[in-house]
C-alpha cells in the first residue's frame, strides 16, 4: 500500500486513498449507509479524523491524544467528544496501524503513546512518604524514556528519506513511478 502523503479531511477520503474502503470498512459503511442523505461525507470525515489522530505527519500527532480528540472532534467531527464515531475510530485503529503505518511510524507512535500514560499517570499519583521513593525512580529514568523517544523519532525521520510504503515494505519501481 502506498503511503499516506496527503492529510487533508477536506478531500474526500474514499476518493483520495480507494485502498481506504477495505482497511477502513466499518467508518467506510457509514457513508455506504448514508448515500442518499445530505451528509453523505461523515465517514470520510470520521476516517481522517484516525488519520489525524494516528499518523505522525498529521499536525494533531504530537498533541496529546486527550487534547487530540476534543480537537478533532470539534474541527473535522463537528461534534464533541463523546460521539460514537470515536468508538469506530478505536476499534479501526489497530488495522490502520498494522496495515497503514510503516514499522519506524508505529515504533514512535507506541513510544508517544507510552510516554502520554506514562505522565498521565505520574501526574495522579501524590507525592508523599508512601510514593516518594518509586516517584523519584520513575523521574530519575524520564530522560532515558525521552531518549528512547527522541530515537523513534529520528529512526521514524530517516525512513522518511528512504523509499518505504506503508507496513514497512520497500517502495516498488512502479511505487516510485519508474515504470512507464
Amino acid at each position: 500500500m502506498k503511503s499516506i502523503t496527503i492529510i487533508d479531511y477536506t478531500l474526500n477520503l474514499w476518493d483520495t486513498y480507494p485502498q481506504m474502503k477495505t482497511v477502513l470498512q466499518e467508518i467506510y459503511s457509514i457513508d455506504a449507509d448514508l448515500k442518499r442523505r445530505t451528509h453523505k461525507d461523515e465517514g470520510s470525515r470520521v476516517g481522517w479524523a484516525l488519520i489525524y489522530l494516528l499518523h505522525p505527519q498529521s499536525v494533531y500527532f504530537s498533541t496529546p491524544q486527550k487534547e487530540a480528540i476534543g480537537y478533532l472532534s470539534k474541527d473535522i467531527l463537528r461534534s464533541d467528544s463523546s460521539d460514537s464515531s470515536w468508538d469506530l475510530i478505536f476499534q479501526a485503529s489497530p488495522k490502520f496501524k498494522e496495515l497503514c503505518l510503516t514499522i519506524p511510524q508505529r515504533v514512535l507512535l507506541d513510544w508517544k503513546t507510552k510516554f502520554e500514560e506514562r505522565n498521565q499517570f505520574l501526574e495522579t499519583v501524590p507525592y508523599d512518604t508512601n510514593t516518594f521513593e518509586m516517584l523519584d525512580k520513575m523521574l530519575t529514568n524520564t530522560k532515558k524514556m525521552f531518549d528512547m523517544l527522541q530515537q523513534a523519532m529520528q529512526d521514524y525521520e530517516k525512513d522518511l528519506t528512504q523509499g518505504h510504503v506503508e507496513g514497512g515494505s520497500m517502495e516498488s519501481l512502479s511505487d516510485k513511478g519508474e515504470l512507464g
